[in-house]
């Protein structure tokens, strides 16, 4: 399997994820640098896990565990990689990854993002079918039991839009491939 040379957007809890990082022309790991990863999580700095690449000729590969995976809390961590040499410190790289749960381990709660529980909430009231916690949720400091059918409407297309952002996100992620941007060629024979 060929591993990719970028930083993953996500970890699924529970896999194995391996990337490599090409620094031999700056920082090989012949000349004595080590690098390593620190993921922190957003809401939680107590909350991290740390990796050292390994080296095969001045190529670094970077490896968390199906088992460090699996100790992550699913949410967003800051992403941090820098080489290191006795007292030098250099970043090398700095980002967002997504933990996401292992759904293959789930037996209870509510999976879907924010955005979708918003979406599905709005659509509950505007159909008047709310549940009483969906009918208490808050959308800018209001209750949507509490906003007018109008702007119901208007949050229901500006959070079904979100939605649809989330999915194609998702599918982008999935494939390579944006749907919005494939074009058709015609050729002259």
């Amino acid at each position: 399997m060929e591993l990719s040379t970028t930083e993953p957007l996500f970890i699924q809890s529970g896999d194995t994820v391996s990337w490599s990082k090409l620094l031999a022309s700056s920082y090989p790991a012949s000349g004595g640098w080590s690098l390593v990863y620190t993921l922190t999580l957003q809401s939680d700095a107590s909350k991290r896990l740390q990796v050292t690449a390994t080296d095969s000729n001045d190529v670094y590969t970077v490896t968390i565990t199906a088992a460090q995976s699996a100790a992550l809390t699913a949410g967003t961590y800051f992403i941090f990689g820098h080489v290191v040499k006795a007292s030098e410190r250099y970043q090398v790289f700095s980002g967002t990854i997504e933990v996401r749960p292992n759904l293959a381990a789930l037996t209870t709660g509510d999976i879907r993002s924010t955005v979708k529980r918003t979406l599905d909430a709005i659509e509950a009231t505007i159909q008047n079918r709310a549940t009483s916690d969906q009918q208490q949720m808050t959308i800018d400091g209001r209750t949507l039991v509490r906003i007018p059918m109008a702007e119901l409407l208007v949050l229901h297309d500006k959070y079904k839009t979100y939605y649809s952002n989330e999915l194609l996100k998702g599918q982008i992620a999935r494939t390579g491939v944006n749907p919005r941007y494939i074009g058709v060629r015609f050729v002259r024979l």
